[in-house]
């Protein structure tokens, strides 16, 4: 009897599937075990090892029945049908992108009495739905159902590299449905994924395992630092055609071997795919950002033979059944040891010698820390912070993968609870240590050389900046009792040479780290561009000198782009060269506003400056539509007031003291009233003028300077009584050394610091014989400070009430806060209002349904401001 049963597998192993054997014994043994139906299985085998035969076969072997495969991925299930339809298998799946005629062919056919369909694939999430429960329940009950299989098992533990939790919802329908036996397989499971595997699917008491070493004694791992060698890309190309052999072109294009290369981001297989294919490598690149039948296309080349060579994000390979793949390359350090095992294990599955290369560099090992600690601290339960934190355990056992010299395969079988494999010319630390020692040694001092570069010194040996103290506090963990003295003398030997080295940069750099500290904190306050001071607390890692190297860069482009283009495009208004400036201060600071992390700010910038070069057609839409900024002085601001209220008003260069009095008696005294008294106005020079027997007009003089206009505008504000006793001198003005010294600040920062000596220098210049007529206290220098006294409590008033609005994100910089206080400032001036409570009213009204972003938005919120006079 189990002659003919052993007769029958083999005879339906060479018909359906066209192997004369099983692959190895586990695997016979693994079917033979299934095909009685009697236990539940869990199968852990490397890829390419031969697992889906394990269930493929026995269902083979049932009569009228069929087997449910649970599966993560829609890409995986499609690989699987595509292989079983070549081999005239039935296979059918239930998803959400079939279409309802489909899907109801399929359920049909599953409700009849001898379904066609051998094998139903479905993914974990439509196991949850109504429908394919009553399916379920309709196959156990008619006994159509041979049994339940759980691919890429691992999916089901917390401690597995691709948890998803729908699996866990797997555990309800083994309790549901006990009659039907379970199979699970994975190929990448350490004894605590194990272990979840069987309690979260509650496999039976009576569970059969059957587990395959995972070390491929055809598989060559080696680990190249990429701060080692000169040209990455050159080494990369020369790396994969040696591994594809002599005889590459003498074998049929579906035959030939290939290789894999396995980056991290969409950007980095684009960028790979185009420089291998530049240099004579044809590369493709593959990852989601593709179309669905630009995916198709992609892999359907590479598997035919057209492309050797295919660039890709780790979802690509799963499923692929491709025997000839000579090279796996990882561009950057894997996330975990399970994952890369995995993903390295599709080289080689012919039994051919293959391998296995990692492209070392500190900077993808810091992108990738950066990006697991961030997943620790936005975990929202207790649950979600629990995987964050193993996640990040299994990439630190990556790194000590990398940064230390120890036999990759024996990392591998203590990672899956195996015994030390055989291992003694299969990896680069077995093969040639010494030179593993020295790669590792140049690039820790590499590494090193670039930190005290940018003015990092560490105050040890250099080991406090790795993983786990890095190789000294790896050794102690990792090496056993044998090799403690070896690792001892070669720590003890890297420590003199780091700690010499250390010193020597100590004696020539002295005081380096606190220069350049101060360096970066000092330009934040002079810098042009927008926001210095929030630089690094808005992106990480970004200084103010990084964005002024790029706004210098930017701005020669803008200016290089309007001479490129001005035979076919030029701007809307006329632009100077401090206005190419001014639009690339806008350009960065757009770009600063929308990026949080320094390589996504780096990024828009160099796409923003490349975009700009490479239209040679037409300039960027904000240059082209970018207006001047017009940017006043004190000066020009006193003379655009002067001129405003000449239209407004004509002036009496001179009043009688009769009138004065008359103007007294009918106006109440209001202190720094802004209402237009004509009466009240009077040059400078009628307060100084030599007395002589011969007559003087009563005109004010044609040449009077600014500084006696200045004084119209405060005498108008004022009542007889304070210009009787301003005159007199009976009362002085309060001393202008005694003014606040706060209040002096927040006008220098509006106004600049020079409007003091601008003021000063407006200021009539006296003869020495008028100067002898005039009141020893120099009522000139006194109401001239007065108005300056003006400006400072407006001044004042405007930056408290503004404040508020400047918290609330109503204004976006300080620069910006500045330019907008200062024209609110003159603008109330003009309207003489100096009164707290209407200045606070003014200001409600005006920031009504206001932001303001950019000094763009200021002609906008003029308007606004204009319109309420």
């Amino acid at each position: 009897m189990e002659t003919e049963e052993k007769d029958n597998i083999l005879i339906k192993l060479k018909n359906v599937f066209g192997h004369e054997k099983f692959r190895n014994d586990l695997q016979e043994k693994a079917i033979r075990t299934i095909v009685k139906r009697s236990q539940d299985v869990y199968v852990s085998m490397p890829t390419g090892s031969g697992k889906s035969l394990c269930f493929q076969l026995p269902t083979m072997l049932c009569e009228n029945k069929l087997t449910i495969v649970f599966s993560p991925l829609l890409a995986l299930i499609k690989d699987q049908l595509d292989h079983l339809t070549k081999l005239k298998i039935k296979a059918e799946s239930i998803n959400s992108k079939m279409s309802t005629k489909d899907r109801e062919n399929v359920i049909n056919d599953l409700k009849s009495l001898k379904p066609n369909t051998k094998f139903l694939y479905v993914t974990p999430e439509q196991a949850a739905t109504g429908t394919f429960k009553k399916i379920l329940e309709n196959l156990v009950k008619y006994k159509k159902l041979a049994y339940i299989v759980v691919d890429e098992a691992h999916c089901v533990s917390q401690w597995g590299h691709d948890f998803r939790p729908d699996y866990l919802k797997l555990g309800s329908l083994r309790t549901e449905h006990k009659s039907v036996p379970w199979i699970a397989l994975t190929a990448t499971a350490s004894k605590d994924v194990v272990n979840d595997i069987i309690h979260n699917l509650k496999l039976t008491k009576s569970l059969v395992q059957f587990k395959t070493p995972c070390f491929r004694t055809n598989l060559y791992y080696d680990l190249i630092f990429l701060n080692s060698i000169d040209d990455e890309y050159d080494h990369l190309k020369n790396h994969i055609l040696k591994s594809f052999g002599k005889n590459y072109d003498e074998v049929k294009p579906k035959n030939r071997n290939c290789a894999i290369i396995y980056c991290r981001t969409r950007d980095c297989t684009e960028t790979i795919a185009n420089i291998l294919t530049k240099k004579g490598l044809h590369t493709i690149a593959y990852h989601a950002g593709l179309k669905t039948s630009e995916r198709i296309s992609v892999q359907n080349k590479w598997m035919q033979g057209e492309c050797p060579c295919i660039s890709a994000t780790v979802s690509f390979g799963m499923g692929v059944d491709k025997a000839t793949v000579r090279t796996v390359v990882h561009w950057g350090v894997p996330q975990n040891v399970a994952a890369y095992y995995q993903e390295s294990g599709r080289a080689g599955r012919d039994g051919a010698q293959s391998y296995c290369r990692i492209y070392y560099s500190i900077s993808e090992r810091n992108a990738v820390d950066f990006i697991l600690k961030s997943e620790i601290s936005k975990s929202k339960n207790e649950s979600q912070e629990k995987r964050a934190k193993t996640a990040f355990k299994s990439f630190v056992k990556m790194v000590n993968y990398c940064e230390t010299v120890k036999c990759r395969h024996r990392t591998f079988s203590e990672y899956f609870g195996d015994d030390p494999p055989p291992c003694t010319k299969n990896c680069d630390a077995c093969k040639s240590p010494k030179a593993a020692e020295a790669a590792l040694d140049t690039y820790f001092k590499h590494s090193m050389n670039v930190q005290m570069k940018r003015g990092f010194i560490s105050t040890g040996v250099g080991d406090e900046d790795l993983y786990g103290g890095g190789r000294n506090g790896i050794a102690k963990e990792s090496y056993n009792d044998s090799e403690e003295g070896d690792d001892t003398e070669r720590s003890s030997r890297v420590k003199s040479e780091t700690t010499s080295l250390i010193m020597k940069e100590l004696a020539a750099r002295r005081g380096s780290v606190s220069k350049q500290i101060k360096s970066e904190s000092v330009p934040s306050k002079y810098s042009k561009v927008k926001a210095a001071s929030s630089t690094e607390t808005k992106v990480n890692g970004l200084t103010v000198t990084i964005r002024e190297n790029y706004l210098s860069l930017l701005t020669e482009i803008l200016v290089k782009s309007v001479v490129d283009c001005k035979d076919v495009d030029k701007p809307m208004h006329e632009l100077k060269k401090p206005d190419y400036e001014d639009c690339a201060v806008e350009m960065e600071y757009e770009i600063f506003t929308l990026n949080k992390v320094v390589s996504l700010y780096r990024r828009g910038i160099a796409k923003l400056m490349s975009s700009i070069k490479a239209n040679k057609e037409s300039l960027h839409s904000t240059l082209k539509n970018f207006k001047p900024i017009k940017k006043n002085s004190l000066n020009e601001l006193i003379a655009e007031s002067k001129s405003e209220l000449a239209e407004k008003s004509s002036f009496n260069s001179f009043v009688s003291a009769s009138s004065l009095s008359k103007s007294d008696k009918q106006h109440q005294r209001k202190a720094f009233s802004f209402k237009n008294e004509t009466l009240l106005q009077s040059s400078l020079d009628a307060f100084c003028v030599k007395k002589d027997k011969t007559p003087k007009q009563n005109n004010t003089q044609e040449d009077s300077d600014s500084n006696g206009e200045i004084l119209n505008l405060i005498e108008e504000n004022r009542d007889a009584n304070e210009i009787a006793e301003a005159k007199n001198a009976d009362i002085s003005v309060p001393n202008d050394n005694k003014l606040d010294s706060k209040k002096r600040k927040k006008v220098q920062d509006l106004f600049g610091e020079t409007s003091d000596e601008e003021v000063k220098s407006k200021k009539t210049k006296l003869t020495p014989e008028s100067n002898s007529k005039c009141d020893r206290k120099k009522p000139i220098e006194k109401i001239s400070k007065s108005v300056e006294k003006v400006k400072e409590d407006i001044a004042g008033l405007v930056v408290k009430q503004m404040t508020p609005y400047y918290k609330d994100g109503k204004i976006s910089s300080k620069e910006l806060f500045k330019m907008t206080a200062r024209k609110i400032v003159h603008f109330l001036l003009e309207l003489k209002v100096t009164d707290e409570a209407a200045i606070g009213a003014f200001l409600k009204t005006a920031f009504i349904d206001v932001k303001l972003k950019a000094v763009s938005d200021l002609d906008a919120f003029v308007n606004k401001i204009q319109k309420i006079r």
